[in-house]
């Protein structure tokens, strides 16, 4: 139990140093360069960022990741520096805030590494990715599930947490099934593709996070310990990505990039109810 907690230390530990080394670096280093427009190979045109770290990114996908930079360094670091200090001192609490908010630097880190176009930080990125992999793991190994019962308040809004995870895990399966089925119907790239390959988030969300939400939704409705426990990792991860993703928007607007109207309205409705229920669903765990 001490070489795994000592083993989940040094873990978390390199995810603050190699996380503050890719988000300083991609903030503050420069290069010559100007915007230039490219002609994809689907017969589309996007606007390049020419210039700084992300030079080779789409403007679009340029401010979605400086956006999450400074989410990373503002609140993403500390927060992950402050649920290993609970996690030290063993308080249940800290290690579901220590799962959830590694899962945020493993979802993070794993859009870095299979999206991003080809940069210095390549084998950072590939690093903290995983690292956030292995120490996520090792963490969720050393919470104890016939405990977690102990630990929860009856006063917990279980089923309106469950009902939000469901409510949530059938927008964002609608929202990109909106956005990728025109785009097979008619042999044409999705929206927001830019230059790249295939769409690396619609993935992620598609086949790990929207099964994850419906699955941990209805355990939480069971009163399954292991509810419990991927609820509280969801909305953790969830309530620093829905700060990354109000701040993508706002970074987007602010260089003039087009953003689907429905996710202009959609996300910051999510960002709001998701971080209002991680409040009350974290005030609901005792130590």
């Amino acid at each position: 139990m001490i070489m795994n907690k000592r083993l989940i230390t040094a873990l978390t530990l390199l995810i603050v140093i190699l996380s503050l080394t890719a988000v300083l670096t991609a903030l503050l280093y420069k290069t010559d360069g100007q915007p230039f427009t490219l002609q994809t190979v689907r017969g589309g045109s996007v606007e390049i960022q020419g210039t700084g770290l992300y030079r080779y990114d789409s403007k679009s996908m340029t401010a979605q990741a400086i956006a999450q930079d400074w989410v990373t360094l503002i609140i993403g670091v500390p927060l992950l520096i402050v649920s290993l200090v609970l996690f030290q001192k063993g308080l249940f609490r800290g290690r579901l805030l220590l799962a959830g908010t590694i899962g945020y630097f493993l979802y993070t880190y794993t859009t870095y590494a299979f999206l991003s176009a080809f940069n210095y930080l390549y084998l950072i990125y590939v690093a903290l990715f995983s690292i956030s992999l292995f120490s996520f793991a090792f963490v969720i190994k050393s919470i104890k599930t016939d405990q977690i019962k102990e630990k929860i308040n009856e006063k917990l809004p279980r089923r309106s947490v469950s009902i939000y995870l469901i409510f949530l895990a059938t927008m964002l399966l609608f929202l990109w099934l909106g956005r990728i089925g025109p785009a097979l119907i008619y042999n044409q790239a999705p929206f927001g593709l830019d230059h790249y390959s295939t769409p690396v988030i619609q993935s992620l969300d598609l086949g790990v996070i929207v099964p994850l939400c419906f699955i941990s939704a209805v355990l939480l409705w069971k009163r399954s310990p292991w509810g419990y426990l991927l609820t509280a990792i969801l909305m953790i991860k969830g309530f620093t990505l829905f700060l990354a993703i109000l701040s993508m928007i706002v970074g987007q607007i602010h260089t003039g990039v087009e953003i689907h109207v429905t996710e202009l309205v959609l996300f910051p409705v999510f960002a709001v109810i998701g971080i209002t229920m991680t409040i009350m669903f974290l005030s609901g765990i005792q130590d």
